[in-house]
């Protein structure tokens, strides 16, 4: 008699068996929320500036899918990791300048 799907997973993962944690997500594409946390030009339209800064936080900087307005007909995971770059680059570029209040 075979085991449901449901029993065998947890019994493969407890033995440690080889490659079963692959099986632990099985989907057919990806999804990047977007739209949550907009990119703006003041903070009564907007979550974060455009270096993906907040502005209700300091120093907190969101460079995810969130700040994308919408997912277009593509995926936008390049675009998503070279947007994150390029805020990390900027991070830098104001820490460098001391322009990043620091935690108390």
């Amino acid at each position: 008699m075979e085991l449901p799907r449901q029993q065998v997973l947890p019994r493969r993962l407890r033995d440690h068996e080889p490659g079963a944690a692959a099986h632990l997500f099985e989907t057919t594409g990806t999804a990047h929320l977007m739209g949550s946390c907009p990119t703006g030009f003041s903070p009564d339209d907007s979550v974060v500036d455009a270096d993906g800064r907040a502005w209700s936080c300091d120093n907190l900087w969101i460079c995810d899918g969130s700040i994308m307005p919408t997912g277009g007909g593509v995926n936008l995971s390049l675009t998503i990791m070279a947007n994150a770059a390029r805020i990390a680059d900027r991070i830098r570029a104001l820490a460098t300048r001391s322009e990043v209040a620091r935690a108390a």
